[in-house]
């Protein structure tokens, strides 16, 4: 019975992404184009107008997908696809003005939470965008780590957390090697510490699958426990990684 409920999740989380492939290229062929033309047009001299239409836009599209069944956070990341879309003249435009707002909220949330981003890395514009669903998305769900947990499961977590940052560093690691240059293989020692935490989006993935019944409690707060500890973990990475691994005019600026 919990195999049928969890196959049927699954297929209405595809039937949902489904539906979301088929609007994709609907609204990007006839609307978004004319939207952001309208938007440029209006916001001449007047900044606030750009922010706020871009913010709605973004909104718009979290509602959407959330109507679909789909995660709000898709909808940030299509928002910032879409406005990509329209040329890197809009892009760069756009971003000159989100980014100080992505910042102040990037703060809030990284200071509790940790930062899962290099130093000096400029975030594209769908993370952009996605990072400022994060915030109001924290004020709804509990991001609490409690203590007793951590001590009464603190064997576990010694194990689960370097094992991830392992893992995950040796795949990226062993992928950037297939990808990159002989005379540029240094740089996937540098990446794969910048990849090797767990991303701050396991916290959405993990609340949505502890609302929908498919783990437990105490699995959401393992999950939650391992992704703070490598977001910890993740500047001295860098810092490791950068130190030992760029040549010497670059670690300055990447450090």
């Amino acid at each position: 019975m919990e195999i049928l409920r969890v196959l049927g999740l699954v297929g209405q989380v595809l039937f949902s992404l489904a539906a979301v492939l088929l609007f994709y290229p609907v609204v990007r062929t006839y609307l978004v184009g004319l939207y952001c033309r309208k938007l440029h047009a209006e916001s001449k001299g007047n900044k606030e107008i750009l922010i706020l239409g871009i913010s709605a836009f973004t909104f718009l599209m979290m509602t959407v997908t959330e109507l679909l069944d789909v995660s709000m956070e898709l909808g940030c990341f299509l928002a910032g696809a879409l406005v990509s879309s329209q040329g890197h003249v809009v892009t760069e435009e756009v971003v000159s003005y989100v980014e100080p707002v992505h910042d102040f909220l990037a703060i809030v949330f990284f200071a509790s939470i940790g930062d899962p981003s290099p130093p000096g890395v400029t975030l594209p514009l769908g993370l952009i965008c996605s990072h400022v669903f994060l915030l109001s998305w924290c004020r709804e769900n509990s991001l609490h780590v409690f203590p007793t947990f951590v001590l009464y499961e603190l064997t576990v977590l010694l194990v689960l957390t370097p094992s991830v940052v392992v893992m995950k560093f040796v795949l990226a690691a062993l992928v950037l090697s297939l990808l990159l240059p002989k005379t540029r293989q240094y740089v996937k020692w540098i990446v794969a510490a910048g990849l090797a935490q767990v991303s701050e989006f396991s916290l959405v993935l993990g609340s949505r699958a502890r609302r929908a019944r498919v783990i437990s409690r105490e699995v959401y707060l393992l999950i939650l426990s391992v992704t703070t500890l490598s977001l910890l973990l993740a500047p001295l990475l860098w810092r490791v990684a950068v130190a030992r691994c760029a040549p010497r005019p670059e670690r300055r600026s990447s450090l």
